[in-house]
């Protein structure tokens, strides 16, 4: 039953027009709700908040770090209505953004695409070996070996 309502959810979530869906569902949860102290809100405000904090912190580590910093920000978005205003506005900046990069990728040579992802690879490794540094190798780490 649970799987089946987050499956319903996600499908009214993905029909709705880019740049009003987190407003949308803001409106859809604020039906549902019993005033400010709501238990649910409560617990979506701060395990939302909490997520897309801890993530934030840890976001620069490798991993899914970003990713579960918006999926906070969706569950706090639900619950606040400037944070889901926020959200449609950086949804339509980022799908206009990833537009042009396709753009440019579909466009690019192959010498030039692999040059990206050589760099990109080479970005992911100095992150990986970053974190690791400072998680386990450099004097006074996080995490001493």
């Amino acid at each position: 039953m649970l799987i089946e309502r987050a499956k319903a959810s996600w499908r009214t979530f993905r029909q709705s027009p880019p740049g009003q869906r987190f407003q949308e569902r803001y409106r859809r949860r604020q039906r549902k709700h019993r005033g400010p102290l709501d238990p649910a809100r409560i617990f979506y405000v701060s395990a939302g908040g909490t997520l897309a904090l801890a993530s934030a912190l840890l976001g620069w580590a490798p991993g899914l770090g970003w990713v579960t910093f918006f999926i906070g920000l969706a569950l706090v978005a639900g619950e606040l209505r400037p944070v889901a205003v926020f959200l449609d506005w950086l949804e339509v900046r980022l799908r206009r953004a990833a537009r042009g990069m396709r753009s440019f990728w579909e466009r690019s040579p192959g010498a030039v695409r692999v040059l990206i992802s050589a760099a990109a690879l080479a970005g992911a490794a100095a992150l990986g070996y970053g974190a690791y540094y400072l998680l386990f190798g450099a004097p006074g780490a996080l995490i001493p070996l």
